[in-house]
């Protein structure tokens, strides 16, 4: 995705170069390496793979629930524009509640 940070785009969730790192007691260890995608409006996805790939650390990174050690160290998480990466749990919040409901 070569787009500007403020660029309009017609996608609902966009994903771009996703990197997710878990603290141990030796370090960071990296679970999920610059992944990239986007969800359109009316698109289903799947990400499928082998058990251990990283399938469940990108879907709850998206939804910033990495637990305390989790943690995602570069790349963009836009939900209908707006970036949600290193967003305090009250803007999240915020955010949700000021989405239109159906």
């Amino acid at each position: 995705m070569n787009k500007t940070k403020n660029a309009k785009t017609d996608a609902v969730l966009e994903v771009e170069d996703l990197t997710i790192a878990y603290e141990t007691r030796k370090g960071d260890v990296e679970a999920v390496r610059g992944v990239s995608f986007q969800v359109k409006e009316g698109e289903t996805i799947g990400l499928v793979g082998e058990s251990g790939c990283g399938k469940s650390t990108i879907a709850f990174g998206i939804v910033n629930f990495l637990g305390p050690n989790g943690k995602i160290v570069d790349g963009c998480v836009r939900f209908q524009g707006e970036e949600l990466v290193r967003r305090s749990e009250a803007e999240l919040r915020n955010l949700v509640n000021s989405l239109p409901r159906s």
